[in-house]
């Protein structure tokens, strides 16, 4: 009990009846449990914590998933090159600590994680493009509100959103807030940015796990993900490497850099759960040898031309 009452006055949670309380009290044991096998499991390249979504239920951790599963020849793939990187060893990326990402930001209960993937996708490569001095953190509502192909909390593609910015130009977030809700599209009242893109770059990963490290270099690149797995939302720090992950596709992400940590290849994702979420909101994801990829990360890569 002691360590829940601390979980709740960290995270200043409120429950309104004694049945809600003893519902999350035992929430949280169940997850304090699963967390303290993952950790004894010597298998695991990375350990577990608690975080915000440890009294959540079930239902309440499915409105964060919100990236739809395509066919694989629903997505057109690239002809460009893709080099035989082999083993990373010392080979490493991070566009964020290089400053050229923004924040770690929160989706909230909404599953617009679509719109944070590729709207960050869009405000790194136009930094890179254009000079640092260009990043700006753009509008994710106005891809949940205006974006019409997608379905705003109810799921959507980071690839539409790349051409649906060579039509649309992004709006500032400061102009168009989040509201983590479905809104009305207020795109015709607000001043834009002159960002915009020439369509989306679909990149050919499957059974190559090379080919994203090689678009990362390019730029920080939006993945799909399965986000279901326990040690997924309880991650914290190392290689995570869960053997549970599913390879269904349900969360998008950025994949902003790469490396390798005691041995272990890994993609560095940033994360839109927040920073209470993961390293400070990232994870470290292993690179594995099959044809979709850990939690199917090949799977879905793209990333925008600008």
């Amino acid at each position: 009990m002691e360590n829940f009452m601390m979980h709740v006055a960290n995270f200043g949670l409120n429950f309104e009846t004694l049945s809600e309380f003893n519902l999350r009290h035992t929430l949280y044991e169940i997850v304090d449990a699963e967390i303290n096998k993952i950790n004894a499991d010597a298998s695991n390249t990375f350990t577990a914590g608690h975080n915000h979504l440890s009294t959540w239920t079930e239902a309440e951790k499915a409105r964060l998933n919100g990236t739809l599963p395509l066919p694989d020849l629903e997505v057109e793939e690239d002809t460009w090159g893709v080099p035989n990187r082999g083993p990373l060893g010392l080979s490493t990326k991070n566009w964020a600590s290089e400053g050229y990402t923004t924040p770690v930001k929160d989706q909230g209960s909404c599953g617009s994680c679509w719109a944070f993937s590729s709207s960050e996708s869009m405000e790194s490569a136009w930094a890179i493009t254009n000079g640092i001095s260009e990043l700006n953190i753009i509008s994710q509502q106005q891809l949940v509100d205006c974006e019409t192909t997608c379905y705003g909390c109810n799921g959507g593609w980071t690839n539409v959103v790349f051409d649906y910015y060579s039509t649309s130009n992004p709006i500032l977030e400061s102009n168009y807030p989040y509201t983590a809700a479905d809104g009305v599209c207020q795109y015709s009242s607000k001043a834009k940015t002159n960002m915009n893109t020439t369509g989306a770059h679909n990149v050919s990963a499957l059974s190559n796990t090379a080919a994203i490290f090689t678009s990362v270099d390019v730029g920080p690149t939006s993945i799909a993900i399965n986000a279901s797995a326990f040690g997924f939302q309880t991650y914290k720090n190392g290689v995570y490497n869960g053997s549970n992950c599913s390879t269904s596709v349900n969360h998008a992400v950025l994949a902003v850099g790469y490396g390798t940590e005691s041995g272990s290849d890994y993609v560095l994702i940033q994360n839109s759960w927040g920073a209470s979420w993961g390293d400070n909101g990232f994870i470290k994801m292993a690179t594995n040898t099959t044809r979709k990829g850990m939690c199917g990360m090949n799977t879905q890569v793209n990333r925008p031309n600008v």
